[in-house]
């Protein structure tokens, strides 16, 4: 991205970084693994120029905790983890509900 940005600005010196543009990189890191091999998070440029702020309340579930919780038990697991009996059984009565309309 620091190359393209100084290329696409036209600027030749290497005291600049991502081409003098401010830029606001949004996302959720658990979300899916990068498809080379690493992540934009591991370079040196996006550590030593981008201030990190982790978003703690999830808006659309925080009037159900244990909905909320669940969801973050499960986008938390490693690639070989299962997850718990009792998180399945939630998602399960969920998917119950979503088939038989039974909305809150």
């Amino acid at each position: 991205m620091h190359s393209h940005l100084t290329q696409i600005m036209g600027i030749h010196s290497n005291t600049v970084i991502y081409g003098n543009v401010a830029i606001i990189a949004i996302g959720d890191f658990y979300q899916c693994s990068p498809v080379v091999a690493t992540g934009i998070y591991s370079s040196l440029l996006w550590s030593d120029h981008f201030q990190y702020i982790e978003l703690k309340i999830n808006e659309r579930q925080k009037t159900n905790l244990s909905f909320s919780q669940m969801l973050n038990r499960i986008r938390k697991l490693k690639k070989k983890e299962n997850i718990s009996n009792e998180d399945r059984d939630m998602l399960e009565k969920c998917h119950q509900r979503y088939l038989s309309q039974e909305y809150d």
